[in-house]
């Protein structure tokens, strides 16, 4: 028997097919006699990768896919780089190719533009605090608890994906730890990582908690290769001119 692993995308590996299912379970079948909106998630998501793998029939591949991701929502603003990284690392997807990346992709891009339009990634380097602020400003506008976000930066310091709050506080505080910051960063194969948190109050000055927790962040970066390059704190915007402080750029921390 050779021990060459099997190639899950060759015609021959691939099983379990859309028409394998029951009439009344196939995704595309159900999308036209009860609409779109009567599809979970992963029937969606199905549709659009056609075929399963060996093994798995294309609804569980979806279900896999979607688990991976903890949430269709987590895919947005990924390129194909991003994707096919994320696809080749989780063991439960291999056999999804550069043909279903580039299906996913065109309709989460689709998506994006028809609902979303305000909120397209800029491509531009992140190379000031100002422009680092500049892309979670509308979401602070809204908070009035802290957050944590994570700017994922590429070697030419390009943002990965669109930041998202990565923890949310109750009250005042709020706290994130290497774990959550560095295990995006893996997957999305960061060069480099700012943090940002809000201060409700609008003082900019920060905590010994915030200095701790930026000392503990900037040593862990350090261990994988992912460097920690600035923690922003930012205050309500309009409450106070500028209305953030970069630690890096006061030397509050050595980074």
């Amino acid at each position: 028997m050779s021990d060459a692993p099997m190639d899950l995308n060759a015609p021959e590996a691939v099983a379990n097919r859309m028409t394998d299912l029951p009439e009344q379970e196939r995704p595309r079948e159900k999308l036209l006699s009860q609409g779109a909106e009567s599809l979970t998630d992963a029937e969606l998501v199905a549709i659009l990768l056609r075929t399963g793998v060996k093994g798995c029939n294309v609804c569980e591949l979806a279900q896999r896919f979607l688990d991976g991701l903890t949430g269709l929502d987590k895919v947005r603003t990924w390129d194909s780089r991003t994707l096919k990284t994320f696809i080749e690392r989780t063991p439960e997807l291999r056999g999804i190719g550069k043909d279903k990346i580039a299906t996913l992709l065109a309709a989460f891009e689709v998506g994006f533009r028809i609902y979303s339009p305000k909120e397209k990634l800029t491509r531009g380097a992140v190379l000031t605090p100002a422009q680092a602020v500049g892309l979670i400003i509308d979401d602070v506008k809204h908070f009035n608890r802290e957050g944590f976000w994570a700017i994922y930066l590429d070697k030419r310091r390009r943002p990965i994906e669109q930041p998202q709050p990565l923890t949310l506080g109750i009250g005042a505080q709020t706290v994130i730890d290497a774990k959550t910051l560095f295990r995006r960063a893996v997957l999305f194969d960061a060069c480099a990582v700012i943090i940002l948190h809000n201060h409700p109050s609008g003082n900019l000055d920060p905590s010994d908690a915030d200095l701790e927790t930026t000392r503990t962040l900037i040593a862990a970066g350090k261990t994988v290769n992912i460097p920690l390059i600035d923690h922003i704190i930012v205050g309500p915007p309009g409450s106070c001119h500028p209305h953030y402080r970069s630690l890096r750029s006061h030397n509050d921390c050595t980074f």
